[in-house]
């Protein structure tokens, strides 16, 4: 598990399909993982994104902010994701 902090954000046309250096989706495609991938964020924009540019990793829009809910949401994902998919959320 890890947190990004954002250093480049697309604005305008290119918000939702921002994939330059610097920004979430570029920092997401330079971790490396083996079978399953999961991104969270607060962020449409990240999360779009992050879908152009890396497609193998799920995407899941979360902005609640409880985090009990967030724990089950991680929880239901490690193991099968089932819950996560069927979110109304899900990006």
């Amino acid at each position: 598990m890890y947190g990004v902090l954002v250093f480049k954000r697309g604005r305008g046309a290119e918000k939702y399909q921002y994939i330059e250096e610097g920004s979430k989706a570029w920092v997401n495609q330079q971790i490396p993982f083996c079978d399953r991938a999961l991104f969270v964020d607060d962020s449409t924009d990240h999360l779009r994104s992050t879908r152009i540019l890396v497609p193998e990793i799920e995407c899941i829009l979360f902005n609640t902010g409880i985090p009990t809910q967030l724990l089950k949401l991680l929880s239901d994902w490690e193991h099968g994701g089932k819950s996560a998919i069927n979110d109304p959320m899900h990006v």
